[in-house]
């Protein structure tokens, strides 16, 4: 299994980032690379909610809540999907510095299909994509919550 994880800080308080990464079946109002998101189970948040994620580039993935800490952490399951995984799981924890200060991790485990091509595609292209993914995703999660507008492609607000 391979991780890729990104860490920062974010000058905001850690119950405004929460309220954003709750709100499960949304991700596309803060996501630089989800064109459109939609909620497929009842529940929005906690264990069992389920989304299904069009990406700007076209593809989708359904991804299930697997793992849940209110306030504090979230896991999701890639269950649905057509890249060259075997499995993916994507991680979101947060941790109080200050009052308006929080740090905040994305991570991601996966593991690649096509046996010893998989791990030179995981070392030469996914790892350095998704290390790029997060940088962005954290600074258009900023971006969202600091403007409340949603996120475009360069994880800039959309007027």
């Amino acid at each position: 299994m391979s991780t890729v994880a990104h860490t920062r800080v974010i000058e905001l308080p850690i119950r405004k980032i929460w309220e954003v990464m709750d709100d499960f079946g949304n991700v596309a109002r803060w996501h630089y690379n989800a064109a459109d998101s939609s909620l497929l189970s009842t529940n929005n948040r906690g264990l069992g909610a389920t989304r299904k994620v069009r990406m700007n580039d076209g593809t989708e993935v359904v991804e299930r809540l697997v793992a849940y800490e209110e306030g504090l952490y979230v896991k999701a399951e890639v269950v649905e999907h057509d890249l060259p995984l075997n499995s993916a799981f994507l991680i979101f924890r947060l941790r109080e510095l200050a009052e308006t200060s929080t740090e905040v991790t994305v991570e991601m485990e996966f593991v690649m299909k096509f046996g010893p091509l998989g791990w030179v595609i995981d070392k030469l292209v996914m790892a350095p994509s998704i290390r790029r993914s997060h940088r962005l995703a954290l600074d258009g999660l900023e971006r969202h919550i600091e403007t409340g507008k949603a996120i475009g492609e360069d994880a800039h607000p959309v007027d």
